[in-house]
């Protein structure tokens, strides 16, 4: 786990469950977003490699039907490898402008999921498995056959806090009175230079 020992975060996470008003230990109802990002320096290439690997036995023990295309190790010098992520590199040749290209494909030996996705213009698509995770957990639910403590130790991994049903649903409702305040006030405007 990151930054945060196991006891710690189960500690944490049977305090979230006594703030929900569950026992202590009990597991924290979720809604969507099951999970909340928590905030945590960025990943080396190094990093990545670890967290796909153990991300990659997630994904195959308890979503199978997750895994949308084929499974590879990231090959050094192929092109194949591009993990769309954000990566703290010490490079010097890091361009403020454009980042570091080197660091944008993932290092050999990270497990990658890729396959042609499209219809009328299908293209080859991939990430690493612990960006397909990162996924999954942020919009799905615990599975059922997952252990309580199985599920915070793939939050530790991803980088999430559980969210409670509360929560959620109170997130929602903030975010649409916020959208409904900037539709009105767009139809004032509309109505104002409309008629005035």
């Amino acid at each position: 786990m990151a930054d945060l020992s196991r006891r710690a975060f189960l500690t944490a996470a049977s305090a979230a469950a006594v703030a929900a008003g569950l026992p202590a230990g009990a597991s924290v109802p979720v809604g969507p977003p099951t999970a909340a990002a928590v905030t945590r320096p960025l990943p080396t290439l190094a990093e990545l490699k670890g967290w796909s690997e153990r991300a990659l036995v997630v994904l195959q023990k308890h979503y199978p039907e997750q895994i949308w295309g084929e499974v590879f190790l990231a090959e050094p010098d192929e092109g194949y490898g591009y993990h769309g992520l954000r990566i703290r590199c010490d490079c010097p040749n890091v361009s403020e402008r454009w980042g570091c290209t080197r660091c944008a494909i993932a290092s050999p030996g990270t497990p990658m999921i890729g396959g042609v996705t499209g219809y009328f213009e299908p293209e080859w698509d991939e990430t690493t498995a612990y960006g397909l995770l990162s996924d999954i957990v942020r919009w799905e639910e615990k599975p059922p056959a997952m252990t309580d403590a199985e599920w915070m130790e793939v939050l530790a991994l991803v980088g999430m806090t559980p969210a409670s049903h509360a929560e959620s649903m109170a997130a929602l409702e903030r975010e649409m009175s916020e959208l409904a305040g900037q539709q009105d006030a767009m139809a004032a405007g509309y109505a104002e230079a409309l008629h005035g």
